[in-house]
């Protein structure tokens, strides 16, 4: 595997985008929500997983679990194990790339998947993408390279190409048992993977069926979790119309990530232009329906049955579906469909230049999940007695925001402590139900709720606070911070969140003024 001028360059322009943005944007709800298992012992963050507290199985938190021992947890040391896993897979795409395809298609791959905007974002997020996308990466090279030591071989025993071969299959079988403990979609992709190796030649299917029952052996720990995951996920859509909008959101975010609105007429158009120019160079030569190809449909497919793709899952195929359009878009043309392919080219980097038009104004975005005030509200009411929220994000942010540490490193123990402070509405009316809300001087306790975007289950305990607010505490101040202009669209699409207008609504409520007690004033008498 080669690292060529080309390579070394996107890795670079990746690695310095991704560590200035990993400290600059918000670590969102399904990474503040992770971290909760992140910093447990190793014993009962494997256990809740194994019962379903998360939908994934543990490889991942181990391995962040171990990071953040030694880093700590403030953002940037939080997402720097994904970033690093992210820029260890740009040379595997690139080899494998070329492994597949050609040289040239192998350049390509590597400038599409380390550039385009989704993998820019996601890509630091401390989260399991960057793994399962590496993951997926170091399968398709490992099986491509196997098919190529076969290939080579012929009817011939040749040890050095055999000794090869076994090297390759090995990768393959920890590739693959990396990826089935990564995430559950990675037993699709390698069973993909596996299909397509079964199809390249009758010579093979031995070679593979010993690799399939290997990473098949070492996943059988875990599949009573994996059964059981499969009862609650997977379901069916009440209308047909949830399969369009989930194959859309999926399709948009391969495109665009979450850099382009639905509003953001000018990426659009040109995405538009894109597709129908790659889908017309598709059609006119096959060369592209190689296991890249195998693996990006079948994840889109199956994830869109199961309505189980959401935007951040996309990461999972995302390699495979850029490593296709680079071998598309890298084959020489003649005549017409040369200058087709220019428009494809052109048209995908006018939309791309749109996306970073939208990034460097912050508007026009799909999700706002990135620029949530969360922080800023969190470092405004620092020293409130009482904060309640359910968004994890307050929590993760309360806990680094510590006024005898601002800066460094923040150790698991010392910001799980601080964490514990923020309260859920059910922990908060227990909470004031036990302490007066005055002070003996008469100083008012100050109550502040943060109330974001969020699953709609989360909120189930807010109306009983907000009875108890309205009977003994009045509204002393209200901020509305970052205006959602696509709140009710995010509604109809995804019914199962709640999507305020304003991404955060910071309320400060105090004690209501007492009542002065009654005098008795002696009357005067006459005569």
């Amino acid at each position: 595997m080669k690292i060529d001028r080309v390579t070394l360059a996107v890795m670079l322009i990746a690695a310095a985008f991704m560590v200035w943005a990993a400290d600059y944007y918000t670590v969102f709800d399904d990474e503040a929500f992770s971290l909760q298992r992140y910093v447990m012992p190793i014993r009962p963050l494997v256990a809740g997983l194994w019962h379903g507290v998360e939908p994934d199985p543990p490889l991942y938190y181990v391995l962040e679990h171990a990071w953040i021992s030694v880093v700590g947890v403030r953002p940037l040391p939080l997402r720097g194990l994904s970033i690093i896993l992210f820029i260890l897979g740009l040379p595997v795409i690139r080899a494998a790339g070329e492994a597949w395809f050609d040289a040239r298609a192998g350049r390509w791959a590597v400038v599409l998947c380390g550039l385009n905007p989704m993998h820019l974002f996601f890509g630091f997020a401390a989260r399991w993408y960057s793994l399962l996308y590496l993951c997926v990466a170091v399968l398709l090279l490992s099986a491509a390279r196997v098919a190529e030591c076969i290939a080579s071989r012929g009817s011939e025993v040749i040890p050095s190409i055999r000794r090869r071969q076994h090297i390759w299959m090995a990768v393959w079988v920890l590739a693959g048992i990396a990826a089935c403990y990564t995430n559950y979609l990675g037993i699709a992709i390698v069973g993909l993977v596996w299909l397509r190796g079964l199809t390249l030649s009758s010579a093979m299917r031995r070679v593979w069926s010993i690799c399939a029952a290997i990473v098949v052996a070492c996943f059988g720990p875990w599949l009573p979790a994996f059964f059981h995951e499969l009862t609650r996920f997977p379901h069916l859509a009440h209308r047909p119309g949830e399969y369009l909008v989930s194959a859309a959101r999926s399709g948009a975010a391969l495109l665009t990530g979450n850099l382009a609105s639905p509003d953001a007429w000018y990426v659009w158009a040109a995405m538009l232009v894109f597709v129908v120019a790659t889908v017309a160079l598709a059609l006119t030569n096959h060369k592209w329906m190689g296991g890249p190809a195998w693996v990006a449909a079948g994840v889109f497919m199956a994830g869109t049955a199961t309505l189980a793709l959401i935007d951040k899952y996309v990461m999972s195929f995302s390699a495979a579906f850029w490593m296709t359009i680079a071998a598309i878009l890298a084959t020489q043309r003649s005549g017409g469909w040369q200058r087709v392919r220019q428009v494809a080219v052109g048209s995908l980097a006018v939309g791309w230049a749109g996306c970073w038009l939208n990034w460097a104004m912050e508007d026009r975005w799909s999700s706002l999940r990135w620029l949530d005030p969360i922080p800023e509200a969190v470092r405004q009411h620092i020293d409130d007695p009482v904060i309640v929220a359910t968004h994890p994000s307050v929590r993760y942010y309360f806990g680094c925001m510590d006024r005898a540490k601002w800066t460094g490193r923040m150790p698991i123990d010392r910001w799980a402590a601080r964490s514990e402070f923020v309260f859920n509405p059910a922990q908060a009316l227990e909470r004031l139900d036990s302490i007066p809300l005055r002070s003996e001087t008469g100083q008012p306790l100050t109550v502040c709720t943060i109330r974001t975007a969020s699953i709609r289950a989360d909120d189930a305990g807010w109306p009983a606070l907000d009875a108890w607010l309205r009977e003994n505490m009045s509204l002393d101040k209200e901020e509305r911070l970052l205006p959602d202009p696509e709140a009710a669209l995010k509604d109809r699409l995804d019914p199962a969140y709640i999507h305020p207008p304003y991404r955060v609504i910071v309320q400060t409520h105090k004690p209501r003024p007492e009542k002065p007690k009654p005098t008795l004033e002696r009357g005067r008498t006459s005569g």
